[in-house]
């Protein structure tokens, strides 16, 4: 009996490291769900409603240039749709906003294709958060959000998007401009996203 519990006393300290061991994927987690609270408005009413982690590669078209040239575009459009109807009595504005949306639109089909041939194709940890909290007026928000974390230290953040109309607005325009891509919807009125990598299904899920 003695040596019994010798043998446990002896394991105890042993089963303490273990169980106190965590997982870059629990580090992971921890980091998101900090960095959300840290930059939300009312840290306090945060709720995480889920938090998934996967090992991902990073779409080439997720960054700052392609999504100012995504903005610039569909500027570029709004104002060609707003003078192609018009008599012609506006056809030098029609003409200059055609003008502009072929160069906006060329130039974005120009930077997907060469980000395209140049991707390093680098896979880094997400996380896939969907959080709900309350505004300065106490209305409740929902809110999902993409946070890259660095897949060798998991504490450091690579970069973070909250995936609203605006990010949804440029990602499609990347999409059906840069990728020739047609957004499809089945009959109950959703958006299909079979094949489509995971990060790009889940923006499309917030989108309906």
């Amino acid at each position: 009996m003695r040596k019994l519990i010798a043998i446990v006393m002896m394991l105890l300290p042993m089963l303490a490291m273990l169980t106190g061991c965590k997982s870059d994927e629990d580090k992971v987690r921890e980091t998101a769900e900090a960095y959300l609270y840290k930059n939300m408005k009312n840290p306090e009413s945060l709720k995480i409603l889920s938090c998934e982690i996967r090992k991902d590669t990073i779409p080439f078209w997720l960054s700052e240039n392609m999504f100012d040239l995504a903005e610039k575009c569909d500027k570029a459009m709004d104002k060609f749709n707003h003078y192609k109807d018009m008599s012609y009595l506006f056809i030098d504005e029609k003409i200059e906003s055609a003008n502009e949306f072929s160069s906006a639109r060329e130039a974005l089909i120009n930077a997907y294709k060469y980000e395209q041939q140049n991707d390093s194709a680098e896979i880094e940890y997400v996380a896939y958060v969907k959080s709900s909290g309350t505004n300065p007026m106490g209305g409740t928000v929902s809110n999902s959000t993409i946070v890259i974390i660095d897949k060798d230290n998991p504490e450091k953040i690579l970069g973070s998007y909250v995936v609203n109309s605006d990010f949804i607005g440029k990602f499609a325009v990347i999409k059906m401009l840069g990728a020739d891509y047609e957004f499809k919807t089945n009959k109950f009125g959703k958006y299909e996203t079979e094949g489509l990598p995971y990060i790009e299904q889940f923006i499309m899920n917030d989108a309906e």
